[in-house]
């Protein structure tokens, strides 16, 4: 007899850590943003908005579902909310993820077309901490394992502490 697991059951395996922050980090398929895939009913879906759907609720036609901890990667239903298009661009720009990708340093200088954000920045610290390997930490948020080398070292990011 075969046991047909829920889609919780599948979102909750795709899971194998989960942060100081109660970020529940999708380990599985990622798109190149570092957003985690899953087949749901059919199709290649984004998992943070199958895990809204299945432990708080249906999406609503055209609305986002936006991240509180701002991790792509974050599958946590409390760290998940409801946005128009607009909401999320604004979340975007209020949390220095515009389209641009910049952050600015302490002692006035501008990173530049920075694909990671201080939030991602925090995350991958703490998933080195925790020993995951630079390539998997890499996959996860769509960077080259030298990015996490240099993170890791000190190289890049420097300022941003966990």
């Amino acid at each position: 007899m075969s046991h047909t697991r829920t889609v919780k059951e599948r979102l909750l395996r795709g899971v194998e850590i989960i942060t100081e922050s109660g970020c529940w980090v999708w380990m599985k398929s990622t798109n190149n943003k570092g957003y985690g895939r899953v087949a749901y009913h059919g199709k290649n879906r984004l998992a943070h908005r199958v895990s809204y759907s299945e432990f708080v609720g249906s999406i609503p036609k055209g609305l986002c579902v936006l991240h509180r901890c701002d991790m792509q990667p974050c599958i946590n239903p409390d760290h998940l909310f409801l946005g128009t298009h607009q909401d999320n661009t604004d979340d975007k720009m209020r949390k220095g993820r515009a389209s641009s990708g910049s952050d600015f340093v302490e002692d006035g200088d501008w990173i530049c077309n920075a694909k990671l954000t201080k939030e991602n920045v925090k995350c991958i610290k703490r998933l080195l901490a925790e020993g995951l390997i630079y390539k998997d930490i890499a996959k996860r948020f769509g960077v080259t394992i030298g990015t996490i080398c240099n993170i890791k070292t000190g190289l890049t990011w420097r300022h941003v502490n966990d």
